[in-house]
């Protein structure tokens, strides 16, 4: 159904081209539909070349209120309850009845009345009758009127309000459609795409018919320049691309498909699929080649697989098995000369050549695209490019909470070492490609620069640090170059450092190992390690812990915690605290466990296991003679394991709070997503379960055989297996262990999504489903197959 245009409803007829277009491609057979979905799209007129004369279709419309002031012959709308009447300026009603109402800039106004649109002129009287279910206002003083017939549309196009253009017979007539494709405005002449029978062809304003509705498809691809119209055509399983003179650029061929390139040029790519064999059921097997050809059938690239966006308006070819680049006018920038071409979002286009890569840039002088030096590998790194000093001073909500110590660090003495590479690339030449007979090479500027990426490389064996550019911000000097965190972790002769990137030093290469405290609340934090010694640094090199002779256990499985650092010397252990600059908890431990969420640890010393508070004082329990502890989920108390296997809970104090009586303890919440969510233990004792509050007090011994709380009401569904049945039957507890809707259910639940959070009982044996609020108030009741309808 086309509706008729409102106020909110500003004709757009390229935003209506675009998306039926679109969705056109989805009625080509069943049998090929994967591989050749046609998208035609419409060109808008900000993206024609500027010596097109193209029209955006759409007419402006205005508010009501709007019209009134601005009016050209000073008619007004005035609200009459439901309606408007259009008044003159002496008050007298023109026209009367009036809703969905739309104005425009030029004082017509499309309106219904009793169900039908009709169109009022700047004069105040009709140009069309209210008698048609759409009315389009089109330039050129042409309009496309639409009219139901059931549900089938009938449009017809006519001109000044009386000559109709089509159909010739002055009628509506079935299954006809009509649709504006482009105004030429230079000529004055409006094309338009029609549907007779399920068959599409082109007519103008002028009476003619240009096109014969012929095709299976007509989309409109391109119009520029002059004025020619490029569409896409299907016939059957074949598609082509031909003009409004019905000459054809591309022939009608099957296993192709047709598209824009370049919106701002006329170049189009036409795909097709070669198939491995014909006789293969498997009709996605082989490969689509892409070609793409100017409007006047010249060929531009030949592909020997699809082409794809490398890199901004940059485009991957290929021929012969090697890769090449054009851009999007579809002029080679690149031969096809490469053996892989790499690219990412925002990024350079990185290239292999003879196994070497490569970093394609743009001078900025010539706009010629060079790819100037080779390197044995590549490897982009996501880091911050900053300064050692603007490290140091990062904005205000950034900055440590750790001292800032004066100690420096040790300097270390590069090798500068641009000319390796001017001396190893030697062999490679430049890659700037001078025209020839076969490519057709292209120089413009295509707004290709990416100062801020930066490179790890490797070149001669040796590792640096170069950007986009080729610039050397890190001389090939070191054995190996990895991004950690902020720094670059370097290795060279054996040994470690950090360095920025640019080339500032973090910590000097004089250890043995560096390694990233990553569970650092703040920010990462640098554990080095020289000798028997170990010290950390922050992520700028200020000193945190001097150099000592414990072993930071950062990294290690006993390290796992979420604030501290385990240390080990002579085989004991403590922990440092939570800033890491001094020892909280002596060396004298055989073990830690692992950190509770309060922040105390449990831990094992001279055979007992002990539980330390987080300022790492040893609390007054004895953990001994349990064979378990463990937290408890969303709670700070304890599980323990007794040695006959018997589960109980105790308080982070040592306080007994469950004794070990039960063969499981598991806390659990009533009402857990409401305001009034309350803790509580079930506990299990011989596969009977029962309810405990959260002072480890009895509310129901353990008698069920099941027992599972709402998540949003206090109410427990309990089940009362009986060996002798065939099922358990279920009802409704509450929090007190009440049971307040007796084991007659088969089945108790919450309705989640309802406000008022209804409690849904379910008894098969009679078929009914009852419904109650969380009051417990019977609210209705109805059968399973009515309430399975209405939920």
């Amino acid at each position: 159904m086309k509706p008729a245009v409102t106020t909110t409803d500003t004709i757009d007829v390229n935003k209506t081209l675009y998306l039926k277009k679109s969705l056109k491609g989805f009625l080509i057979k069943p049998l090929v539909a994967a591989i050749f979905m046609i998208s035609a799209l419409t060109t808008s007129t900000a993206a024609l070349a500027s010596d097109c004369s193209c029209s955006s279709n759409s007419l402006p419309t205005m508010t009501i209120e709007d019209s009134n002031d601005t009016h050209p012959n000073q008619l007004a709308l005035k609200a009459n309850k439901a309606y408007y009447q259009l008044t003159n300026q002496n008050g007298q009603v023109l026209q009367d009845r009036l809703y969905d109402v739309t104005p425009y800039e030029d004082g017509r106004i499309i309106a219904k009345r009793d169900g039908r649109f009709g169109l009022i002129g700047a004069d105040g009287q009709l140009i069309f009758d209210f008698a048609y279910d759409a009315i389009e206002i089109l330039p050129a003083d042409l309009y496309r009127l639409s009219k139901y017939q059931g549900a089938i549309s009938m449009d017809a196009l006519v001109k000044g309000g009386k000559d109709w253009l089509y159909p010739a017979s002055g009628k509506f007539e079935n299954k006809v459609a009509i649709e504006q494709l482009y105004h030429d405005e230079t000529n004055d002449i409006s094309y338009f795409k029609v549907t007779e029978k399920g068959k599409v062809g082109l007519i103008n304003d002028k009476k003619q018919t240009l096109v014969p509705s012929i095709y299976d498809e007509l989309n409109l691809l391109d119009t520029c320049p002059n004025e020619r119209l490029f569409m896409m055509v299907k016939s059957g399983d074949k598609t082509g691309l031909m003009d409004q003179y019905q000459k054809f650029v591309v022939p009608l061929a099957t296993n192709q498909s047709i598209d824009n390139f370049n919106r701002d040029e006329q170049v189009f790519k036409v795909s097709k699929n070669h198939y491995s064999s014909y006789n293969s059921d498997d009709r996605d097997e082989g490969f689509i080649s892409d070609t793409l050809i100017k409007g006047n059938g010249k060929t531009l690239v030949e592909s020997d697989s699809p082409i794809t966006n490398a890199s901004n308006n940059l485009y991957q070819f290929s021929q012969a098995g090697k890769y090449g680049i054009i851009n999007s006018d579809g002029k080679i920038i690149l031969p096809a000369s490469f053996e892989y071409i790499s690219s990412g979002s925002d990024a350079p286009i990185i290239v292999t050549q003879k196994g070497k890569q490569g970093i394609l840039r743009q001078d900025q002088t010539t706009k010629q695209f060079i790819v100037a030096n080779y390197y044995d590998q590549l490897q982009s790194i996501d880091i911050a490019d900053r300064s050692l000093a603007e490290l140091q001073t990062p904005p205000e909500e950034e900055q440590s909470e750790y001292a800032v110590s004066d100690d420096a660090a040790e300097a270390v003495e590069v090798v500068e070492a641009a000319e390796a590479v001017e001396e190893t690339t030697a062999d490679y030449d430049q890659t700037e490609v001078d025209s020839a007979e076969e490519a057709e090479v292209d120089y413009t500027d295509n707004d290709y620069g990416f100062d801020n990426t930066l490179y790890v490389a490797k070149l001669n064996n040796k590792f640096g640090l170069i950007d986009a550019e080729d610039n050397v911000r890190i001389p090939f000097f070191y054995d190996e170059i990895s991004q950690s965190m902020n720094a670059l972790l370097v290795k060279k002769n054996q040994e470690y450092g950090l360095l920025t990137t640019q080339n500032e030093t973090v910590a000097g290469i004089v250890f043995d190992s560096i390694a990233v405290i990553e569970n650092a609340e703040s920010e990462p934090l640098y554990i080095l390690t020289q000798g028997d010694k170990q010290s950390i640094i922050d992520s700028v090199g200020r000193p945190i812990l001097p150099l000592s002779p414990y072993r930071l256990a950062a990294g290690e499985e006993e390290s796992q915690f979420e604030s501290r650092i385990i240390v080990d010397k002579n085989g004991k252990y403590g922990l440092l605290n939570d800033r890491y600059d001094a020892v909280l908890v002596p060396t004298s431990y055989e073990k830690f466990d692992y950190e509770l969420s309060n922040k105390s640890i449990l831990a094992q010393k001279d055979g007992r296991k002990v539980l330390l508070d987080s300022s790492g004082q040893i609390m007054p329990i004895d953990l001994s003679a349990y064979t378990e502890v463990t937290e408890m989920y969303a709670s700070e108390n304890l599980k323990v394991v007794a040695q006959n296997g018997k589960q109980g809970v105790l308080t982070p104090n040592g306080k007994v709070l469950i004794a070990p009586l039960y063969d499981s303890v598991d806390n659990i919440m009533l009402a857990y997503y409401s305001d009034n969510r309350t803790d509580y233990y079930m506990v299990e004792l011989d596969e009977r379960y029962g309810l405990l509050d959260d002072k480890g007090k009895t509310i129901i011994k353990p008698k069920y055989t099941g027992l599972n709380p709402l998540q949003y009401l206090p109410f427990l569904v309990v089940s009362d297996y009986d060996s002798g049945a065939d099922y358990s039957k279920v009802g409704l507890i509450n929090a007190q262990g009440k049971v307040v809707k007796a084991f007659n259910y088969d089945a108790i639940y919450e309705s989640y999504y309802d406000d008022d959070q209804q409690i849904v009982l379910i008894m098969l044996t009679n078929n009914k489903v009852q419904i109650y609020n969380q009051d417990l108030k019977l609210i209705e009741t109805m059968s399973a197959e009515e309430y399975e309808q209405s939920h």
